[in-house]
Order: structure tokens, then C-alpha cells, then sequence
């Protein structure tokens, strides 16, 4: 999948015109997000499944360490790969987050295919849903 910045693809352009967004933004096409919409919710079931494996659950094989939400919070589990470099990888029920320490992380809705920069330099620790991502955005340029 490539992204691109709205000034470049005449398609995108005529709709930017339509709804008044800005040449700045960056846009997926429709028909690219309504495909990696059904892909994206196929994978995080799919990875639900690996958690349910009769040989054990194969994201804890793989290295990911599993966080339960607190007594009384209504969640699944958060499931998070750290790696030596300060990357980590947040699995959700709701999503997704890849995020480098000291710089911020991409946030990736479970049902919109929509990123969404998480502006923030920590890591988005204890999070259970994902009203609780108060720190992310739309990408403003194709630099984010």
C-alpha cells in the first residue's frame, strides 16, 4: 500500500475540492481503505486465534508479553512486543499502535483503516480502549 500526499492524485484532489480539505493532508483512496478495512479486522481475528492455539498462545511464543486490564475494567487483554531498539508493538481487541520511544508511534483502528499519529514520546502503557488514545490524530503531512 502506498500513501501519498493529496495533491498528487487527481482523484483525491476532486473529492479534497468537494469536502474543503487542505493539500497538506495525507489520504488513503477509498477503494485501498475499504479493502485494508476487511484485511485489518481479518488479521487481528486471525492473531485472536492465535492466542486460543491448543499448543499455547502463539503471540506469548512469539515474545509478546500479555498485560490484563485491571479488576473491574470490561477489556481483552493488551498483548506488547518490545524491542532492543525501543520499538514495541501494542496488540488491542481495538487496534494496533507501533511506536519508537522518544519519537511517537502509529495508532491503526481496528474497523476504520484510518492511522493515526500518536504524538506523544512514551509509549501508550495500560490503555483498554481505545477512548483512552486522547494523544493521537490524522497524519498532517506525509512526513508523519
Amino acid at each position: 500500500m502506498v500513501i501519498t500526499p493529496v495533491s498528487t492524485r487527481p482523484e483525491i484532489e476532486a473529492d479534497q475540492a468537494r469536502h474543503g480539505g487542505d493539500s497538506g493532508r495525507v489520504c488513503i483512496p477509498n477503494a485501498t481503505r475499504r479493502i485494508g478495512r476487511i484485511l485489518f479486522n481479518q488479521q487481528l481475528w486471525l492473531w485472536g486465534q492465535d492466542i486460543r492455539r491448543p499448543e499455547g498462545n502463539a503471540l506469548i511464543t512469539y515474545g509478546f508479553e500479555r498485560s490484563r486490564p485491571p479488576e473491574g475494567v470490561k477489556a481483552s487483554n493488551t498483548y506488547r512486543l518490545a524491542q532492543a531498539d525501543g520499538t514495541q508493538i501494542f496488540l488491542w481487541g481495538f487496534g494496533l499502535c507501533y511506536h519508537r520511544a522518544g519519537w511517537g508511534g502509529i495508532f491503526m483502528p481496528r474497523f476504520a483503516f484510518t492511522p493515526r499519529v500518536i504524538a506523544c514520546p512514551e509509549a501508550p502503557e495500560n490503555v483498554w480502549s481505545p477512548a483512552q488514545l486522547t494523544n493521537c490524530h490524522a497524519p498532517h503531512s506525509t512526513a508523519q
